[in-house]
């Protein structure tokens, strides 16, 4: 597993223990950043891990706009199994 599918678990994770929703939103700091976090979902919803809930998972082409270009989504049952996997 990645940096990026790690960081994409954890992250969704600790959003669910502080909110009580599997629901997460990543902000990436620069273009390449998005392209891997983009490629990253793609994987994990693969996995059936991951539900997403923003376009840019998908598209074929991305618009960057600094502070705007969120990525969203949603882990599943499996992803917060294997995200508390991760922890141990």
């Amino acid at each position: 597993m990645n940096h990026y599918e790690k960081q994409f678990l954890k992250l969704g994770l600790e959003n669910f223990y502080k909110s009580g929703s599997s629901y997460s939103e990543v902000q990436p700091k620069n273009s390449q950043e998005l392209i891997d976090f983009t490629n990253v979902a793609k994987q994990l919803y693969e996995n059936e891990w991951l539900i997403p809930h923003s376009d840019n998972i998908f598209s074929n082409s991305v618009s960057i706009v600094p502070n705007e270009t969120l990525i969203c989504y949603e882990l599943t049952d499996k992803g917060l199994s294997e995200a508390k996997n991760l922890q141990s």
